[in-house]
């Protein structure tokens, strides 16, 4: 598997020679209060991970990318002063941008990467630390089925407004702004369904964490004028199947919009409860 590139902060130079300074000046002998501790991680990855360490009141401590082999074996070592500390673990970062020390954010328009990771709160108050988690699954791809009648060209170009466009990696909550997706519409093929054909079209788009109140839209545009003829609140239907965007772990999600029977359906993945709601457009 192909390394991932990330774009890291690099911690300030006076605190790189602080903390060289305090592993110089520490022995057994001294008072060791004021040492630094050696944190190590501890997690299964695919790739390379952007790793940051956070002081209790979320200042960036110090941020580098530490290799598969040596999160699964827990040769890292980063030292922090002692204190509360946040670790965050995060895999996958490819188009995504690190911004304010605790955010990774979306490029204007484009989807979000499949990015997995996890935090943990812990005391480093002695000479070491060693941190372990599970990288969980941080991003949700949804799949729309745009079912029409036979023989028709899908009518509507489609544009998702997400209310989040980072994830904070503290926290690994929904963050940052609303921003606009336009996936495109592809012919998905015939199905037939209850001896009923249907050619079906689809759409893809994969996010972030996202905030359960705030609504999460979908837009039918008009194909000649660009124009907006109908809304819909996706996150409203996604919701009644029980989903949660605070969950530890993000299942993928399925709707299906039947034009014909003005009908939609939500599956998420790995979950056995589907929902069926009526919509117009």
């Amino acid at each position: 598997m192909e390394k991932n590139k990330h774009k890291l902060q690099l911690p300030k130079i006076t605190y790189c020679l602080a903390v060289l300074m305090m592993c110089l000046s520490c022995s057994v002998k001294e008072d060791r209060a004021e040492c630094p501790c050696s944190v190590s991680v501890v997690t299964q990855a695919l790739g390379d991970c952007v790793v940051s360490f956070y002081a209790s009141d979320r200042s960036l401590i110090e941020r580098k990318v530490i290799s598969a082999a040596d999160l699964l074996s827990g040769e890292n070592h980063t030292y922090v002063p002692k204190g509360d500390i946040y670790v965050s673990v995060l895999d996958g970062m490819e188009h995504m941008s690190l911004v304010n020390g605790y955010s990774i954010v979306c490029r204007s328009g484009i989807d979000a990467d499949r990015v997995y990771g996890f935090s943990r709160r812990d005391a480093a108050t002695g000479d070491t630390l060693l941190v372990t988690g599970v990288l969980q699954k941080q991003h949700s791809v949804i799949t729309l089925i745009l079912r029409n009648a036979p023989g028709e060209e899908y009518p509507y170009d489609i544009r998702v407004v997400t209310p989040c466009n980072a994830l904070d990696l503290v926290s690994f909550a929904g963050d940052g702004d609303a921003m606009a997706y336009e996936p495109a519409v592809v012919h998905a093929g015939v199905s037939a369904k209850s001896q009923e054909s249907r050619d079906d079209w689809s759409a893809t788009f994969v996010v972030t964490r996202q905030d359960d109140d705030k609504p999460l839209l979908l837009h039918f545009l008009d194909r000649v004028s660009g124009a907006v003829s109908s809304t819909l609140d996706l996150g409203h239907f996604i919701a009644l199947t029980g989903y949660s965007w605070s969950a530890e772990y993000l299942g993928d999600i399925t709707v299906v919009l039947d034009r014909v029977k003005m009908t939609l359906t939500v599956e998420v993945a790995d979950w056995n409860r589907v929902i069926t709601a009526k919509y117009e457009i």
